[in-house]
């Protein structure tokens, strides 16, 4: 660990490095999962050697934005001062700013986080991607009848999506924090500074995702489109968070 972030380090080739922000419940070893061994097989499967990958982990439920809260949320510059730091530590980038060395991708919570790294610092990373990102087209603060109209316009699971309502209130704490702190927001209200050639993105999501990251993420893909960037955007219809590793094997060879 370097301060309180926790990392793991999985091998691979020595000119690629993808930083991993993983899901809820999980830690720095989520790389070692199900969905990470099919992009890895897919690697294997095109010839070419899977990146090192660094997973690094604030906790199993943490959730970033750009303050520090009462509630645990914590601070996205702090983490990526971290971050910058153990990459240099470990020799895995100069991060000297003449070229991004790195990837960037997390998926559903790491989804969340890593876009709110991205947002803020997008110089230091060369493509990133997001699977099943954990956003929300209606504040959490919303009304039990206007978050309902929402979970059935996205075709999300009654139980999942109050679960999200209840975890995503108390990291914000309140309505205001929310609609200054959410990706989305960070966005719209023109806090996020593109580069002057925008980073290519990936956003993949599954159909029917019980906790309704469906319509919202094409929402992101467009703002992030509107802002310059080139988004690949993917669907598939297996479960939560499972990653169409053909594509976004593709995408990081690019």
């Amino acid at each position: 660990s370097l301060g309180d972030m926790s990392y793991c380090l999985t091998p691979g080739s020595k000119t690629r490095t993808l930083v991993f922000f993983h899901g809820i419940m999980n830690d720095e070893k989520g790389w070692n999962g199900k969905a990470a061994r099919s992009l890895t097989k897919t690697f294997k499967s095109l010839r070419v050697e899977a990146p090192t990958v660094l997973t690094v982990s604030m906790g199993r439920i943490f959730f970033l934005s750009g303050r520090r809260l009462k509630n645990g949320m914590t601070d996205v510059e702090e983490v990526t001062t971290t971050l910058v730091k153990l990459v240099r530590q470990l020799g895995l980038s100069k991060l000297d700013g003449s070229t991004a060395e790195l990837d960037l991708m997390g998926d559903s919570m790491g989804g969340n986080n890593s876009l709110h790294v991205y947002l803020r610092s997008p110089e230091l990373f060369r493509r990133f991607a997001m699977i099943c990102p954990a956003n929300s087209r209606v504040s959490p603060f919303a009304s039990t009848e206007a978050w309902e109209a929402n979970l059935k316009d996205e075709g999300a699971n009654y139980v999942y999506s109050f679960a999200l309502k209840k975890t995503l209130q108390h990291f914000y704490e309140n309505d205001g924090i929310w609609k200054s702190e959410s990706p989305l927001q960070f966005i719209r209200t023109g806090s996020y500074r593109p580069l002057a050639k925008p980073r290519p993105i990936f956003i993949g999501i599954v159909n029917g995702d019980p906790y309704g990251f469906n319509k919202v993420e094409r929402d992101l893909a467009d703002l992030l489109e509107s802002r310059g960037h080139q988004v690949t955007f993917t669907k598939t219809d297996a479960g939560h968070c499972y990653i169409d590793s053909e594509p976004l094997a593709q995408f990081f060879l690019r």
